[in-house]
């Protein structure tokens, strides 16, 4: 089982949102265990920005450590120093709050640059 240690991974997650203007976590489509970004690069170069905005792989991060903690109550990981779900939560829900826009033409908050999929 995958577990996010936020004294490995949250550096490199910082970095990676404050590399696209934003600030607290941003999880890569892929990465090492260190955090560090290793997606392989199949964008055309005049779209730098194909990858990164994979919104849903950061809120994942999140809604999993609400899942394990709804399913196990342990209580530790969300605050001990070495996982602090609280605080990976936390700074995922900064970076997604940067990303939203009001966009009067529809009368609600955006997030610009993703594409999303209609509901069929």
């Amino acid at each position: 089982m995958f577990v996010v240690r936020r004294t490995v991974t949250g550096p490199k997650a910082a970095e990676n949102a404050q590399l696209h203007g934003g600030v607290g976590y941003h999880y890569p489509w892929q990465s090492r265990s260190s955090g560090a970004e290793v997606t392989p690069e199949t964008c055309p170069s005049t779209n730098p920005r194909c990858h990164w905005n994979h919104f849903f792989v950061t809120a994942g991060v999140s809604y999993a450590i609400r899942l394990y903690y709804s399913m196990t109550r342990d209580y530790d990981y969300m605050t001990n120093t070495v996982y602090a779900g609280c605080d990976v939560s936390r700074e995922v829900a900064k970076f997604l709050a940067n990303q939203i826009v009001y966009n009067p033409e529809h009368g609600r908050y955006d997030i610009n640059g993703i594409d999303i999929l209609p509901v069929t």
